[in-house]
């Protein structure tokens, strides 16, 4: 993002008063890719983003067995102090 140059007062006293610098918005980000840089993001999206997903999937499978072990043996109705290990 480039600034405009310095703007001046017109009208005021001699006219050299300068005002404030513009500030930049933080909310808004201008992305430039050169072409290189979409193919490498075209590539990895089609390549990284399947394994990423698959990843994610394992684990949370992986998960459930954990889980059900450490529930194994609980009582929906009795109310107990939760060891530290749970």
């Amino acid at each position: 993002m480039r600034f405009p140059t310095i703007r001046r007062c017109p009208g005021e006293g001699d006219g050299k008063k300068e005002l404030a610098p513009p500030f930049r918005n933080p909310f808004v980000h201008d992305l430039r890719f050169t072409p290189l840089e979409k193919a490498k993001i075209a590539l990895m999206t089609v390549t990284l983003f399947p394994i990423r997903l698959f990843l994610a999937a394992f684990m949370m499978l992986l998960a459930w067995p954990f889980a059900f072990i450490a529930s194994v043996g609980r009582d929906d109705m009795v109310v107990e102090p939760q060891s530290l290990w749970r």
